[in-house]
Formats: C-alpha cells, structure tokens, sequence
C-alpha cells in the first residue's frame, strides 16, 4: 500500500547517495545502538541460509525492557562497537546476501531522517553524522533551501514515519504550539548574513530565553509577539551593538575550564576519534620521548593560543558550513521542541550552544599555522554530530555541569557563544 502525503525537505536530500565501503566513517562501527523493528525481526525468522541464519540467532537480541515494534531487538556488537555483518570489504553480509529488502529500517534509511511537527507534514532531511551527508549538504555556499511537495510513500516510508516523533504530537504544552513559528524564527535568523554566525545563534538565544520566560509565566499568547520583536530586532540591525558586550576574566576562564573538562570527557569516552586527534594536537610535535599530561588548564592555553591565530579566517572561509549546519540541526532536531520533553526551548538552546562551542574548540586545536584542512572539517562536524545528534552527551551536560554554572545568566550565555 503506498500513500500520497506532502513532503517538506532541505534542497539537497536527494542529492544524497551511500557511498558503501568507501566511507571514512561507516555507520556499522559507531558507539550507538542498532535497532531493528519487529517487522524485519520477524522476516529474519524465515532466513533459509544456514550461515546468515546463525549469524542473525546468534547477534540479533530482543530488547526485553521498553521493546516497541520500531526497537523490537538490537544487534550485538563486538568490544570495538563493530557490527557482526559488517564484512571486511565495507559491505554488509545481510544486504549482500539477501538483498536491500533484509535490512532493517534503522540501516535502511541512516543517514535519511523522517520526522513530524504538524500532523499532515512528513520532514525529511539528513544526519551530519554521516561524513557523505556533510559534504552534500553543509559546502554550498547559499543558504539552505527547503521544497514542499506531494510525494508518494512507500510500506517503508509509512511505517517509518508513525514511529518518528510520537512524543511531540501528543505534546499540548504552550511551546508545542508555537513549535513552527519558533523554529521558523530560528532559521530565518540564522540565515541573516549581516550578523556573524555566533551572533545570530545568541540572538537565537535570547529569544529562547525570553520564550521560556514567557512560558513559565503561563504567557503563552505573547508568544508571538516576542518572536516578532526578535525577527524584526535582527532584521534592522539592532543587535549588532550587542557585540560590545564585556565580560569578567573569571567568568571566561570559568567557561573555558567547563568545556575543556567536557572535551577531555569526550575523549575518555571515546578514543579512537576526532577527540582524541584534538588531545593529542593540542600537544604539538614534542621532543622524542617527551610526554605532557594534558589537563583543562593546558587545553585552556593551547586553544586560546590557537583560536586567536585560526578563527577569524576560518569564519571568512567557511561560515556558511556553520550556518548550514545549525539550520539543518533546527529543521531536523524540530528545534526548539525537545521530542523528548525533558527540555524547555531555552535549556534545548543551551544543549546546541554547547554544541556549537565544543566544535569551535576542536577545530581550533586541530589547526596548524591559522588553518585546516577540508577532511578535518569534515570529520570533525561528523564527530560533534554523532554525539550531538543521537547520543545524550550535551543533554547530560546541559544537565549535570551548565545549569550548576546559573546558566539563567546572560553574560554566560554570551560568552559560550561568541566567546570574545
């Protein structure tokens, strides 16, 4: 059964194509889960072969706590987070020997994403966590553009699409309701190019900020006028006096020594990855057999160094990766509606800015003489993107470390993003 419904897209989704086992990054060997739906869980029952049938018994699992028919079961992977039917050439056993039609939603569809903000809309777009996804839709130097049209859905498409998002359109809070308007307002200001692309992610965050307020306050219905104060405040340039803004030397360091913390989490967490080539550049080319024990107050030092030397050419060079990036994260994350209500607008804008600020801070330690080059770029969005995108590492920090710093502060709000 296929079903006709409108379809609202980025003007590069269909330029995307899986490069296999060329890809520098395969989506078989992440740290993240790997769900299958109980309807393909179900076909694997019927697997005639007696090695891909093994294989399948013997990795697949059913998931016996909170299983639902889209995470009915989960593949085992090995110590290195590898996936069993990931072959050595790149390609999957599963797809190779039986055809696409095996593969389960999850490895089906990865990077494409399917959400819904309003009932009769299906959204699709792509994850950054994908390097190949990075290159076609983050390089065009214009503004992302977005298409609206009828489409057919395939049985895939449909069954997909009722597992994306449940949670938000059950969703009857005030901010829910103003989910479109404010994420709208979010892009529209992210693509104002006659502010740079920190200062339109803060004016984004004040009217984050403000937005909650209002909630708390149970003000829903002067929702849209603080939008419409905000579109029109960046529209004619009243902003731009913002940037003169000072901020006490304990609180940067302050700020600083947070997010270094983080990046050395980050790199516990995972070493065989971007965090860890940023550690270790951080470091420079040491005598033979010299050794630094890396600290906050060492990464503090090398990236103000570094940042000072890199940044500002690397915005005149590729701000529009950054607003490509941030407007995809918005259009696809259903920003600022957290689907999984546990955010208000205004800590979900945090999680972002966190976000935005650990990417800084690792394309700077990966500079070498004021510049970088176009795969670390890559990879490095692809990197933040994996933890940003489908791991909770800056929801828990938003969580656990931001709000302890009384992120209900602007000067700290100000300073994580434009840091100046």
């Amino acid at each position: 059964m296929k079903k006709t419904i409108q379809v609202l897209k980025p003007t590069y989704y269909d330029k995307f194509h899986c490069i296999g086992g060329a890809c520098e990054m395969n989506c078989c060997d992440r740290d993240w889960g790997i769900y299958v739906d109980k309807k393909t869980y179900l076909k694997y029952r019927d697997i005639k072969q007696p090695e891909i049938k093994g294989m399948v018994d013997g990795y697949i699992k059913r998931e016996r706590e909170g299983a639902t028919i889209y995470r009915y079961a989960r593949i085992t992977q090995d110590e290195n987070r590898r996936c069993p039917f990931h072959m050595e050439d790149g390609l999957c056993i599963i797809q190779k020997e039986l055809g696409e039609e095996y593969l389960c939603n999850t490895c089906q569809k990865f990077p494409r994403l399917l959400s819904r903000m309003q009932e009769t809309i299906a959204e699709y777009a792509l994850s950054m966590s994908c390097p190949e996804a990075v290159r076609v839709a983050l390089v065009d130097t214009e503004p992302m553009g977005f298409e609206l049209n009828a489409q057919e859905l395939t049985d895939q498409e449909l069954f997909a699409m009722k597992a994306m998002n449940l949670d938000i359109l059950r969703n009857t809070s005030g901010y829910a309701a103003h989910g479109w308007a404010l994420r709208e307002a979010s892009i529209d200001i992210m693509q104002n190019r006659d502010y740079s692309v920190e200062m339109r992610l803060l004016i984004i965050g004040m009217l984050m900020r403000r937005v909650t307020e209002l909630g708390k306050a149970e003000k829903w219905e002067d929702i849209p006028n603080a939008i419409d104060l905000f579109m029109g405040g960046a529209q004619s340039g009243e902003f731009h006096n913002m940037q003169d803004f000072t901020l006490d030397d304990e609180i940067k360091r302050h700020i600083h020594q947070v997010f270094c913390s983080m990046l050395l989490g980050l790199f516990e967490q995972n070493q065989n990855n971007i965090f860890m080539e940023a550690i270790v550049a951080s470091t420079g080319k040491l005598p033979e057999g010299e050794t630094v024990h890396v600290t906050s107050d060492f990464l503090e030092t090398v990236y103000a160094r570094k940042k000072a030397d890199f940044w500002p050419g690397f915005l005149a060079k590729y701000s529009h990766v950054l607003e490509n990036y941030l407007v995809n994260f918005f259009f696809s994350k259903l920003f600022p509606i957290d689907v999984a209500n546990e955010m208000n607008p205004y800590q979900f804008f945090c999680a972002v800015a966190e976000q935005f600020a650990v990417l800084r801070m690792i394309l700077c330690l990966l500079s070498e003489q004021g510049e970088i080059d176009r795969k670390s770029l890559e990879l490095t969005i692809t990197s933040v993107a994996v933890k940003g995108e489908n791991g909770t590492a800056f929801r828990e920090f938003n969580r656990e470390v931001y709000e302890a710093m009384q992120v209900e502060s602007l000067a700290h709000m100000y300073f994580t993003v434009l840091d100046n």
